[in-house]
Order: C-alpha cells, then sequence, then structure tokens
C-alpha cells in the first residue's frame, strides 16, 4: 500500500479548531506534504520518518491518540514500515541518510559524555605474518595452500639474491653474460649493464626490507570504471581464476604502506617448477621497477630481446632471468 497523501492525512486526523496540532504533529504534517510532492527523493522520504519517530516518541501510545479516530496514524505507521521493507536494498542513498542519522546522535552522546569504548569481540584477520625471509604477509591463503605459497615465496627471494649476483660477473665471465643477454638483450654497453644490475638490486632490497601481502583471490570478478571519469561507466574485467596474479595501478608504482601482490587461481593451478616464483618476481617488478608487459612466456621474451628497450622494461624478462638460478 502507497503512503497516504498530505491531503488525505489531514483529512482523518483532524479534530476541529478547539483541537490544536502540536508543533510536532506540523512537522509531520509538513514533511509529508513534501514527500507528497516529489515522492521519488529519499531525502524527503528519510525527513517523514524522523518526523513520525519524533512524534511517536511524544506520545504514551500514538495509536490510542485521538487523531486516530479513523486509523489514519496506525496506516500511515505501517505504510512508512512497508516501504522501509521493500526499499532497504535499491535506496543506498536512503541508508547514506540513516547514517547520517546515527552519526548525529553519536555526536549529541559524545558532547555528553555518555559514549563508551567499543568492544571488539570477533578478530581482526591480518592475514599469516612471516619473517623469516624478508617481511610477507600471506591473505586469504587455507592451511594446504599456505605451504604452496610460502615455498613460491622463499624461492622468488633466494632467485633475487642469485640475480644480483649473477649480474655482478656478467661483465667477465661469459656464461654469465650469456645468460643475461638471452633474457635482457646486449649488455655490450657499460651503462646499459649498470642500469640492469640497478634494477635487480631495488629488486632484491624490496624483497628484504619491504612489507609485502601475497593475497589469493581464486575466483573474483574484476570491476574498474571505463576511462579516466572517475564517475564513468563501470566494466567487467577479468576473473582472477584465469590468471597467474596481478597488482593494481603499476604505472604507480609502490603505494600504501606495503606492496601487494593479487594472484589468482593459476597460481596454484600450474605446477610448473619454479612458474609460482616466477609470478611472484613478475608482479613485484610492476611495483618496484614499473615494468610493462611487452611479452608473456620463455620463448616470446627471448625473442623481445631483439627490441632492448623492451626488454629491459618488461616483467616476465627480469623474472625468467631471476629465475632461471633456480634450475
Amino acid at each position: 500500500m502507497p503512503i497516504m497523501s498530505h491531503s488525505e492525512w489531514k483529512r482523518r486526523t483532524k479534530l476541529g479548531v478547539l483541537k490544536p496540532r502540536s508543533s510536532l504533529l506540523k512537522k509531520v504534517d509538513n514533511c509529508l506534504n513534501e514527500y507528497d510532492q516529489k515522492r521519488g527523493d529519499p531525502r524527503l522520504f528519510e525527513a517523514l520518518c524522523v518526523a513520525l519517530g519524533e512524534w511517536i516518541k511524544s506520545k504514551d501510545n500514538v495509536e490510542d491518540s485521538a487523531r486516530n479516530f479513523e486509523g489514519a496514524v496506525t496506516d500511515l505507521i505501517r505504510q512508512v514500515e512497508d516501504f522501509k521493507k521493500q526499499n532497504i536494498n535499491p535506496a543506498s542513498h536512503l541508508m547514506a541518510m540513516n547514517h547520517l542519522e546515527e552519526i548525529r546522535k553519536g555526536a549529541e552522546l559524545f558532547k555528553q559524555g555518555k559514549l563508551k569504548p567499543a568492544k571488539i569481540t570477533v578478530p581482526i584477520s591480518t592475514g599469516v605474518v612471516d619473517k623469516s625471509a624478508g617481511h610477507v604477509v600471506y591473505e586469504g591463503f587455507t592451511q594446504v595452500q599456505l605451504p604452496i605459497a610460502k615455498n613460491a615465496w622463499a624461492e622468488a627471494y633466494r632467485a633475487a639474491g642469485l640475480a644480483v649476483a649473477g649480474a655482478a660477473k656478467a661483465g667477465t665471465d661469459n656464461t654469465e653474460k650469456t645468460r643475461l643477454t638471452t633474457w635482457l638483450g646486449p649488455t655490450s654497453v657499460t651503462t646499459k649493464l649498470q642500469t640492469v644490475k640497478d634494477n635487480l638490486n631495488a629488486m632484491l632490497q624490496a624483497f628484504q626490507k619491504n612489507k609485502v601481502t601475497l593475497s589469493l583471490r581464486e575466483d573474483k570478478t574484476l570491476h574498474y570504471v571505463n576511462g579516466d571519469d572517475p564517475f564513468g561507466d563501470m566494466v567487467e574485467g577479468f576473473n582472477t581464476s584465469t590468471v597467474y596474479g596481478f597488482v593494481w595501478s603499476p604505472s604507480w608504482g609502490h603505494v600504501g604502506s606495503g606492496y601487494r601482490v593479487i594472484l589468482g587461481n593459476v597460481f596454484l593451478r600450474d605446477r610448473t617448477p619454479h612458474e609460482d616464483a616466477q609470478t611472484i618476481y613478475h608482479e613485484l617488478t610492476h611495483k618496484v621497477l614499473k615494468t610493462k608487459d611487452h611479452a608473456y612466456g620463455k620463448e616470446k621474451c627471448k625473442l623481445l630481446v631483439s627490441t632492448p628497450a623492451n626488454a629491459l622494461t618488461n616483467a616476465d624478462s627480469f623474472a625468467y632471468y631471476a629465475v632461471s638460478f633456480l634450475a
């Protein structure tokens, strides 16, 4: 049943000139009149709810009020409650108005010194913290999955150190020079070799000194805003069941209190030796070195060295170079 009109409400609650309407009742009248003129505005509905609630509280039993001689008060209360139930999910801005009212009440209680500290009865999950090699936090892994992630991190951590040591020999050791050239291109120019060394050192520092969060999301569909307009259309992206991993906004590099890597279902499924370690190293290069994804996979990365500028900014190229030391 829709909420009655303002005119119906006034007619059914009128008691005559000898029974003037109170200020609280007049507030209900005014709010219902405004809502009646623009029924699609949830803010006006919220104002009506507040006014009606204040008037009800002023009475011992509002349904015993003389104004309810035709049942108008009972009807309006029921109509308002029914409307609330029917619109609890769609009216998100109405819910926000409810939160504002709670904030106002909380502020008033604070002024009166009546607020007490909240008691948290449910512990907040902070993930599994491991500082045995660097500082890594594991989120979303089951007890069965966690050893896989820990082993992958340990291998990626070890590869980062081995890559630095290997690149240091590339100028004089032919084996290491060939390895580096295979994945990152010719290094005959001294400045280029130094750039590679600096990047590999930066990666090692990230593994050793920065807090890294590995967050497992096995089956989540990503949604994002299309274009630069923050209020633009929402677009459905990929599902994490089909990817190894990803990071947010790699062009921004490191943001926040740590480096967060989201790992997908393929990270767990693909048991190719060192592939999970390669995934972690790959994703962290996006954060640390702001690398791109010019090419994926071993064969395509080897072909990419014909375009040295791309090889030196390709995430998979650095990652495959690093884990090659684990073979």
